[in-house]
């Protein structure tokens, strides 16, 4: 089972019921449960936090992100379960659910377990993930370079210099993709650079302007630079 979340949700959890084992048959157990929990944000995979509530753990076993039956386990109603919990953002988790068959018998019958008690804070996604923003002198000028991993809904990126690092200006505008799920690359050169250190850092906004994040703020020095 697959649920997928638009836009990702963070603090997700949930309780998974009745994964247990069945009764012995000959050198068998009738069915031992085996459930795999995994997620994902957008195509980066994550993994959660699984522990026993209350007596979960007398009748089952976890080990990373698998919980197996190893007792019988009460009705649903009685059953305190195992919680799930994902600390921070998904957009995909996937219950993968099935019988332990190297430890049973050939037919281990019809077999259910419960799902409950989904819990989670919405949020809303940044439109762009930045990998990096540097700057380098280029002369008597600036070139800012960044990059970003990926981008939905984003608009433009402005380029902002500081002599102060408190109050800055804009120097410079760069159209941004809009939608991407692949690293891309920018750049602007900053043609009247401040003599001394100037500050930088860079402002992205998305489509409406509903949105807008700023990146770290980076120092170029260019003291050894005779300026205009």
């Amino acid at each position: 089972m697959t649920v997928t979340f638009s836009p990702g949700i963070q603090g997700l959890t949930f309780k998974l019921l009745n994964v247990d084992k069945g009764a012995t048959s000959g050198s068998a157990n009738t069915f031992v449960d085996q459930v795999t929990v995994s997620g994902k944000y957008n195509t980066t995979s994550v993994t959660p936090t699984i522990s026993a509530s209350g007596t979960a753990g007398t009748y089952s076993t976890i080990s990373g992100n698998v919980i197996t039956g190893t007792g019988d386990a009460p009705s649903s109603s009685a059953d305190p379960g195992n919680k799930v919990t994902f600390a921070g953002t998904v957009t995909e988790v996937t219950i993968t659910y099935c019988n332990d068959a190297a430890n049973t018998a050939a037919n281990p019958g019809t077999q259910t377990i419960t799902v409950e008690d989904f819990s989670w804070t919405a949020t809303t996604p940044l439109p762009v993930q930045l990998l990096s923003f540097q700057g380098k002198p280029i002369g008597n000028q600036v070139a800012l370079l960044w990059e970003t991993a990926w981008e939905q809904n984003s608009d433009y990126f402005e380029v902002q210099r500081s002599r102060d690092a408190k109050e800055f200006v804009s120097i410079g505008r760069v159209a941004a993709l809009d939608e991407s799920k692949s690293r891309h690359s920018y750049s602007l050169l900053d043609q009247n650079p401040v003599a001394g250190t100037g500050y930088y850092r860079l402002k992205q906004v998305d489509k409406g302007e509903q949105q807008t994040t700023y990146s770290k703020m980076i120092a170029i020095v260019l003291d050894d630079i005779t300026l205009p």
